[in-house]
């Protein structure tokens, strides 16, 4: 079988596995791996043209998560305890937890809506780092495959701390958006990951916010 076959034949088994715990297939995050021979999250390459400024410095992963978690406390985000829980919970199985995290190598290529045509011309060669899988049939938790070979060769490139924090930023927020509104969500991603975070006063923050934020209603809300 070829490669191409043997990854439809992966994801067809993704899927039915999903199928298998009660679960819908939800959406995924991964990486392009650009020019420059470094993988970056889709979400920091469709926003590179942003008016947010430059991402916090010097921070490693724990610490960006722990920035983020701090300034969504302080500027009032109804979610601030929900983020929390999400990070807390990464990369873990523990019982009774909302979250559950599995890991695997090789994910096929999966992504609804496709972001290739937002991606920079030298950044087209993709990997998939994570699937989520939504609860349902009375199932109160969500499932996430994630690729952890992958996670921990960009972890290791110069500036993959702010990388992986794009994408596990954009794994949490994909449980309140809906897929029409990832370029929104992108947006909201890279705020999150940016230095001027620390500076925004409560008012500000939220009229951003709400500028970003177009939930369905069949989606978790945010408001």
């Amino acid at each position: 079988m070829s490669k191409l076959g043997l990854s439809f034949l992966a994801a067809y088994l993704i899927f039915m596995q999903a199928g298998i715990a009660g679960q819908d297939v939800g959406n995924g995050g991964g990486f392009a791996l650009c020019s420059d021979q470094k993988f970056y999250s889709y979400d920091f390459l469709i926003t590179l043209k942003n008016s947010f400024g430059p991402p916090k410095e010097n921070l490693n992963f724990k610490q960006r998560i722990q920035f983020v978690a701090v300034q969504l406390e302080r500027l009032r985000e109804p979610l601030a305890k929900d983020f929390v829980e999400f990070m807390s919970l990464l990369y873990t199985q523990i019982p009774g937890k909302r979250f559950q995290w599995y890991s695997d190598i090789n994910l096929p290529l999966i992504y609804d809506p496709d972001p290739i045509a937002l991606l920079p011309a030298g950044c087209r060669v993709r990997k998939q780092a994570a699937y989520h899988f939504d609860p349902i049939n009375k199932k109160d938790y969500t499932t996430y495959t994630y690729d952890a070979s992958l996670i921990s060769r960009v972890q290791t490139q110069a500036g993959g701390d702010l990388q992986i924090s794009y994408l596990w930023i954009h794994e949490w927020l994909w449980n309140y958006f809906p897929p029409e509104n990832f370029v929104k969500m992108a947006y909201f991603n890279r705020l999150l990951n940016s230095e001027v975070l620390g500076n925004l006063s409560v008012e500000q923050y939220h009229q951003m916010r709400n500028e970003l934020f177009a939930p369905k209603q069949n989606k978790r809300s945010l408001r």
